[in-house]
């Protein structure tokens, strides 16, 4: 029987981190079964979805757990009740304080869950202003319209535009 953790870490990145530690998973029986992986100025930080046999898990997780200079955190995956609808989506909107705490509230009230936030702040100098843009992928309870999200995304700032993405 096998079973999934997600490991998080970050620290400075280091050659061959990635090879050494697909390795180790490998050698154990275990699988990356998705992966993200960030670098920035000479630091790595990424979170993986291992699977492995049941009687290979804590050889894998004490192994991530043993890796000099990285903080490591490790979760079980636990089951969720029924399939979720994914719901992709753009965000555009003028950058202001607390718009992703918003966002997020949003997205909670709504009963759905955040699984993939890509955003960044664009100076748009010929507005003389910047302006938010993200990414998101949010799974959406079986049932619930998207169109409601999107309603109540467009409802945090008159200059919010909100579209569903492919």
């Amino acid at each position: 029987m096998s079973a999934a953790f997600i490991v998080s870490f970050a620290g400075p990145d280091r050659a061959n981190l990635l090879k050494q530690l697909a390795q180790f998973t490998h050698e154990h029986d275990g699988k990356w079964l998705s992966s993200k992986v960030n670098y920035l100025d000479g630091h790595v930080a990424g979170n993986i979805k291992v699977t492995a046999p049941q009687n290979q898990l804590d050889t894998i997780k004490q192994e991530f757990a043993r890796q000099q200079g990285l903080v490591v955190q490790i979760d079980d995956v636990v089951a969720k009740d029924g399939p979720a609808q994914v719901v992709k989506l753009s965000f555009h909107s003028n950058d202001r304080s607390g718009l992703v705490h918003d966002i997020t509230s949003v997205i909670d009230q709504q009963d759905a869950e955040l699984a993939h936030m890509d955003s960044a702040r664009i100076q748009v100098e010929s507005l003389g202003t910047n302006v938010f843009v993200a990414k998101l992928v949010v799974n959406m309870p079986q049932g619930q319209a998207a169109e409601d999200l999107l309603a109540a995304l467009r409802a945090l700032d008159e200059h919010v535009v909100v579209d569903l993405e492919d």
